[in-house]
Formats: C-alpha cells, sequence, structure tokens
C-alpha cells in the first residue's frame, strides 16, 4: 500500500489531482464569481462607505468574490482557472494535503519500526 501511495510523490510530497468544480461554479454556488452581499444602505436609509480591502479592492454593492479578493488574478494558476471557467469544465490541480503527508510519514515510520 505504502508503495502505491509513493507512486503519487513529487518534490514536494504525497499529492494527486483534484478536480475543483466549486472553483468556478456548481449547484451550490458560482464560485469565485459568487456575488457578495454588501447592503447598498443602511435600515435608516443612511448610505455607506464601506471601504476597501488592504490591497485596494473596493467593497461594495454588487462585488463578487473575486472583485474584493483581485490578487488571485495574479496566481500563477489563474488563467488554468479562467480556461476552466470559459470551456465550463472543472480545473484540476495537485493538492498536497496536510493530513496526506502526515499520513503517509506515520504510516512510513509504522512500517520502518514493525519491519525495519
Amino acid at each position: 500500500l505504502l508503495d502505491r501511495i509513493y507512486m503519487y510523490n513529487d518534490s514536494i510530497g504525497v499529492a494527486v489531482n483534484e478536480s475543483r468544480a466549486d472553483y468556478i461554479g456548481n449547484e451550490y454556488g458560482m464560485g469565485f464569481w459568487e456575488p457578495v452581499y454588501v447592503p447598498s444602505d443602511l435600515p435608516n436609509g443612511q448610505t455607506v462607505d464601506y471601504g476597501k480591502y488592504p490591497d485596494g479592492d473596493a467593497i461594495k454593492p454588487g462585488v463578487t468574490f473575486l472583485d474584493v479578493r483581485s490578487w488571485y488574478k495574479n496566481d500563477p494558476s489563474w488563467p488554468i482557472v479562467e480556461a476552466a471557467k470559459t470551456a465550463g469544465t472543472p480545473p484540476v490541480f495537485q493538492y498536497h494535503r496536510m493530513w496526506a503527508q502526515a499520513e503517509f510519514g506515520i504510516a512510513t515510520a509504522d512500517y520502518a519500526r514493525l519491519f525495519g
């Protein structure tokens, strides 16, 4: 079993490909393009300046998740997400999950302890 898992290693650790439909939108939402609720005014009719994110993205009515987190567009993998959105197919990424690394490390240690 450990040999089989080790087939999925790379220079960082153990990983498998994951299809992420939630990035482009699925039955639960619109992914990065999901609207974020920001009220246009307060119940008393007073308008509000909600300010900006630290990187300068304006928080205002009508924004999407991506509008207030524009730094995602600077990620080297962002073109993959955009292409997937355009194609209507979920992007596939390789994730190195902490729990998977820990499980493999512990299993390897136990194997060495038990079988030398």
